[in-house]
């Protein structure tokens, strides 16, 4: 709708020196702090940040929007219908995140992943080979930083009851170092 607009994707605001533009709540929050900086310092934007109990980071990086679990698939987008999906882990940092959970369904192993990697693959992800069958593995390079995404699928002890595993790690151009195991 505006072809002369800049976006910009490394920052939580942007300041012309006119106007301070931000995307999400927490992103206002740090807007509103460095506009307290850039008026009355550092020192007091400190201040007020400490006051709210707030995390701030003045080079306006930081925040959940740059973490890399914002780039793994929605599990929801590619559940069988009538499947049931309990979480028990999601974390990291900025370059690789880890999702696990149960995954109850009626369908084969086989059967999800293949039908889960279509659905991924409509996400902009290319599905390249993996060597365990029980894996499906993806990259796609996104706002300049290439990631690689893996969806793993283990039997638990219960029937039709796996271990779902969503892994996403950033993909450093070092022809040194081996790809990371799921």
């Amino acid at each position: 709708m505006f072809p002369k607009a800049n976006v910009v994707t490394d920052r939580r605001y942007v300041d012309n020196g006119r106007i301070v533009t931000t995307g999400g709540l927490s992103a206002g929050i740090d807007g509103a702090l460095h506009v307290v900086e850039r008026e009355l310092g550092r020192q007091r934007a400190e201040d007020v940040a400490r006051g709210l109990e707030y995390e701030w980071r003045a080079d306006g990086k930081g925040g959940f929007g740059l973490l890399a679990g914002n780039q793994i698939p929605d599990v929801g987008h590619f559940l069988p219908e009538g499947a049931s999906w309990e979480r028990f882990e999601d974390r990291g940092d900025t370059k690789q995140w880890t999702v696990r959970g149960h995954l109850g369904m009626d369908i084969d192993a086989r059967a999800f992943l293949d039908a889960s990697a279509k659905k991924i693959m409509e996400e902009t992800w290319t599905q390249v080979a993996d060597s365990d069958p029980k894996r499906r593995s993806f990259v796609r390079t996104k706002d300049g930083q290439s990631w690689r995404f893996v969806l793993a699928l283990a039997r638990e002890t219960e029937a039709s009851t796996y271990q779902l595993t969503l892994v996403v790690r950033q993909v450093i151009a070092d022809k040194k170092s081996k790809p990371a195991k799921v």
